[in-house]
């Protein structure tokens, strides 16, 4: 089980803290991912072996800045893995090679291949300091391309934390099951009277109208409010269900299979 939180909701670029002032941290110090009973609050490639079956975890995290966060918005097909979910980046290949892999899908992929050559030429990836943090964490079934970044709000106000989710890979086991919550509701893409994709605007998107409607009582609580009382009901329950009668190749024939988690979770 892997967690990704922020350690303090009501604190803002706390800073790194320890024995070492100088070695970077994740997020200013506002970050921290639990693996287990592992704490990982710094930059690096963290490989996990599962005991019982001997499956891997890998996670690679490292701090960057606006220009070279993922842009929103960029639907492609994620990459399936095979029906034993077994496949993994090799542990050998580099983490920057992930970054250069996902930099013209970042903000300014122009400021962010200036940087990426950089991190390249003087391998120092995992030495960057920053409020915005990358997370790529793969496991045998699922892998996720994470974002962490902070504000304190000079536009709006309000200081926020927020943490945005893509998934990027998937087994076709795991693509056959019902997904439920945000995720499950953002599965396909909807459209509206004028055959326009939507894409923004959570009273069209998603059954709940409220944040709370999807909170968990913790980590991984699997119960939520919007799941209880949801109903395959309107636009989205209509996609659902043409989804469940057709399979996978109808369903792909009007969904780009890329699969996002619209909104994040602000503090």
């Amino acid at each position: 089980a892997i967690t990704i939180q922020v350690k303090d909701e009501s604190t803002f670029f706390p800073g790194c803290g320890g024995e070492d002032e100088a070695a970077p941290c994740l997020g200013k110090g506002s970050l921290e991912i639990v693996v287990k009973d592992r704490v990982i609050d710094q930059p690096g490639d963290y490989i996990f072996e599962s005991p019982a079956d001997g499956s891997k975890m890998r996670v690679i995290v490292y701090n960057t800045f606006a220009a070279c966060s993922r842009k929103w918005l960029d639907y492609q097909e994620p990459e399936a893995v095979p029906e034993d979910g077994r496949a993994l980046s090799p542990d050998t290949k580099r983490p920057i090679a992930f970054v250069v892999e996902n930099r013209e899908n970042t903000v300014d992929p122009q400021v962010c291949d200036e940087w990426v050559r950089e991190r390249q030429e003087k391998d120092d990836l995992f030495l960057q300091d920053g409020s915005w943090t990358t997370m790529i964490v793969e496991t045998p079934q699922v892998s996720f391309l994470v974002e962490y970044r902070q504000s304190y709000g000079r536009n709006t106000g309000v200081p926020s934390h927020s943490i945005d989710a893509w998934i990027s890979k998937f087994s076709p086991s795991l693509e056959r099951e019902d997904w439920q919550g945000i995720l499950g509701e953002t599965r396909y893409p909807l459209f509206n009277a004028n055959g326009e994709q939507i894409l923004s605007g959570r009273d069209e998107l998603l059954r709940g109208k409220l944040d709370s409607d999807y909170e968990v009582d913790g980590p991984y609580g699997l119960d939520f409010a919007a799941k209880e009382n949801s109903q395959d009901s309107g636009q989205v329950g209509q996609i659902l269900q043409l989804a469940r009668q057709h399979g996978k190749q109808e369903a792909k024939s009007f969904w780009p299979f890329r699969l996002q988690a619209f909104g994040s979770v602000h503090s």
